[in-house]
C-alpha cells in the first residue's frame, strides 16, 4: 500500500529510465523499437496531473528524440503517432 505520490515516484523514475535508455541505445536498433515500446509505454502516463511526472515525461521524449536525430537514419524515420504524442504533452 503505497500513497499516490510515492507511486508517482516510482513511476517517474520508470520514465526516465525509458529515456536514459533510448539515450544510449544502439541507432540501429532504436528507430525499430521507439515507437512501438518506449513512446507506447511513455503515453500511457501522460494523462497524469502530477508536474513531476509530467516534467520527467517531457524529459525523456526529448532524451529520445535527440536520440533519433543523432541517428544515420533519422532522416528515414517516420513518427506515425507524432501528432498524438505533441497533443497529449501540451
Amino acid at each position: 500500500n503505497r500513497s499516490e505520490s510515492e507511486a508517482n515516484k516510482v513511476r517517474s523514475a520508470l520514465i526516465l529510465c525509458y529515456g536514459h535508455v533510448a539515450a544510449g541505445a544502439p541507432r540501429e536498433l532504436l528507430l525499430a523499437r521507439v515507437e512501438a515500446d518506449l513512446f507506447w509505454n511513455m503515453s500511457e502516463c501522460f494523462s497524469t496531473k502530477d508536474p513531476a511526472l509530467r516534467l520527467s515525461l517531457v524529459q525523456s521524449v526529448c532524451m529520445a528524440t535527440q536520440a533519433i536525430c543523432s541517428s544515420a537514419h533519422s532522416s528515414s524515420f517516420h513518427l506515425s503517432r507524432k501528432a498524438e504524442l505533441v497533443a497529449q504533452m501540451v
